[in-house]
């Protein structure tokens, strides 16, 4: 159990301790069943006991209905460091959750009439813009908000940390082009850019920059004036700076040294500001709400923005309401959370106490607060009614991953489903067993044709890496003294042997450097310098494996041990096999697209 969980088990323990030694009131509950008084008691003197102790960073949330707050506090500190305190004016990164103001667009353009969201989405579009559809069925702005367009993961060059390098929306999308690699409404598969293309979208039919559009549509009718979409944060004055001065740290409270990237696909998250403006907006979603009435026209608007539009292919349960997901607590919520390179932001709602909750950290993938405050206004998804079957067998992998280009090597995840890949605790198996569908992402079932050329694939390279670290920490190949003697080509068969499994360890570790970097490391440049690299590494250990052959053929007569006489025959099956991995895989493009 982590630190803060056993504070947080404290602080109940000590609550309930404590109201035993209080008179009884009559109080509200939450639909955890947990008194509104008790909560507050609870997080409160947890919360202090980790500031007391300089463990808490800055966090802020509010639990709230329709037309009411219900409770709101902004705790911790910006600068653990320094104890800088945490306050109404700090920042955070609204990440992911940002995709609502495309998604809360898209329904007051349908509400006006300008956009259907079951039409092809190319009506709304440039000519020609779309140029990486794959499939014939038309991607709708209702597959943008269910994340079912079929899109591959994209993440490389869409992060910088040069505001310069913002481009506008059109170019951003049109550089960064994944593939199209499912039919579109048939796999959920969440996607950035998708979600940016849908902001484009809204650019297209209102004649407004997206960030104009959001500022005169959204953000000003609720008065949301700490609150920043540009990607340079330079539409609200002095916020770029107070979002620099905030530390941001990892879930050990270790500071993050760069926690802040300009976003160049901007509607998909780039949005920064206050706890008290992510109320705003978070409270006017719910129908019924005042600040509902400002963001749409109709009340049948809010209210079809909560509607299910995806639904489990199975037990027809929701599973998406126009860009929220459907989430599993001891209730069912409708919710989104978010993380960035330094926050993790979240919003759930239950319809039916129309309770509301939104949280915001400065701890990047903050599990502790972000998980612990909705199960203490929620439940625990444990204590559900609905329940899921056993975890299927065989392998299968995230729909959400990259098909093309060398980081391809990542679909390569295909592992058993285990309790911590499913994400949000509520997850069905399609009748085929070749889908298991949750939130955010799916995950598909992979065939045994083709994970096990894979793994034959893997396990080729791997006793390649083997055999060359072998061989040179334990010198196999010196040449006796007796050997000496013979032609000069036996020296140069063994210096060719020695510099062909030096390169294979190379190779080796740089591609697995480089693949640990991947997900942190966003910058093309660097990796298109690196994986041409492997490529002409890999050129030259096919020159020494002809070399090697004809070398070998050569010396065959010198007497050798039984021993090396093989290794001299597996030797270059065994660098074949890391030739074919870098072809494979693709290790020697430039391109990551």
């Amino acid at each position: 159990m982590s630190k803060v969980k056993k504070l947080i088990a404290a602080g109940m323990t000590a609550g309930i301790l404590a109201s035993m030694a209080l008179p009884v009131l009559a109080e509200d509950t939450y639909p955890s069943g947990m008194g509104t008084d008790e909560f507050r008691y609870r997080l409160e003197d947890t919360v202090d006991d980790l500031q007391d102790d300089g463990k808490m960073a800055a966090m802020g949330m509010a639990v709230f209905t329709a037309d009411e707050v219900l409770y709101t506090n902004v705790f911790g500190y910006t600068d653990i460091e320094n104890k800088i305190e945490a306050d109404e004016l700090t920042v955070f990164d609204w990440g992911p959750t940002a995709q609502m103001l495309v998604w809360t667009s898209a329904m007051q353009l349908k509400e006006q009439g300008l956009l259907d969201l079951d039409e092809d989405i190319r009506k709304y579009l440039p000519d020609g813009f779309l140029a990486n559809q794959a499939y014939e069925t038309p991607v709708t702005m209702q597959d943008l908000m269910n994340h079912t367009g079929g899109f591959e993961e994209l993440f490389i060059d869409t992060h910088e940390k040069s505001i310069g390098k913002a481009l506008p929306l059109d170019q951003a999308l049109q550089r960064h082009l994944p593939d199209q690699v499912y039919e579109p409404g048939t796999v959920t598969a969440q996607s950035d850019w998708g979600a940016a293309l849908a902001g484009y979208i809204v650019e297209c039919i209102s004649g407004q920059s997206y960030a104009d559009y959001v500022r005169a549509n959204i953000l000003e009718p609720l008065g949301m004036s700490e609150t920043a979409v540009k990607p340079d944060l330079s539409d609200v004055e002095g916020l770029g700076m107070r979002r620099v001065r905030l530390r941001c740290y990892n879930t050990e409270l270790a500071e993050l040294e760069n926690d802040y990237y300009l976003n160049v696909l901007y509607p998909s998250g780039s949005a920064v500001g206050t706890v008290s403006d992510y109320l705003k907006f978070t409270q006017a979603i719910i129908p019924g709400s005042a600040g509902s009435s400002k963001l749409f026209r109709k009340q049948e608007t809010a209210e079809e923005m909560l509607s299910a539009s995806d639904h489990y292919e199975n037990s027809g349960l929701p599973k998406n309401s126009h860009g929220l997901w459907h989430l599993l607590q001891k209730v069912p919520v409708i919710g989104i959370k978010g993380i960035t390179t330094g926050c993790t932001s979240l919003f759930m709602y239950e319809p039916e106490s129309g309770i509301g909750l939104c949280v915001m950290t400065s701890v990047q993938g903050d599990t502790e607060f972000i998980e612990g405050i909705p199960e203490m206004i929620f439940g625990e998804a444990e204590d559900a009614q609905l329940r899921t079957g056993d975890y299927p067998a065989g392998k299968y992998m995230s729909a959400n991953t990259i098909y093309t280009g060398p980081l391809k090597l990542f679909s390569y995840r295909a592992a058993k489903i285990s309790d911590d890949e499913i994400l949000d605790g509520y997850w069905e198996m399609t009748e085929d067993q070749r889908k298991l569908e949750q939130p955010y992402s799916d995950y598909l079932k992979v065939e045994a044709s083709t994970w096990l050329p894979r793994d034959l694939l893997i396990g080729w390279f791997t006793a390649a890496f083997i055999m060359g670290f072998a061989c040179l920490m334990i010198w196999i190949w010196p040449l006796p003294a007796d050997m000496k003697r013979i032609a000069d080509e036996l020296k140069l068969y063994d210096l060719c042997t020695k510099i062909g499994h030096m390169l294979v360890l190379i190779l080796t570790a740089v591609m697995m450097m480089t693949l640990q970097l991947a997900a942190q490391y966003y910058d093309s440049r660097y990796y298109s310098f690196v994986f041409p690299m492997l490529g002409v590494i890999a050129g030259v250990l096919a020159v020494l494996l002809v070399c090697n052959v004809i070398l070998n053929f050569r010396t065959k007569d010198v007497p050798q041990s039984f021993f090396k006489k093989m290794c001299g025959y597996v030797r270059p099956v065994l660098w074949l096999g890391v030739i074919v991995n870098v072809i494979y895989w693709q290790l020697y493009a430039g391109s990551l697209l």
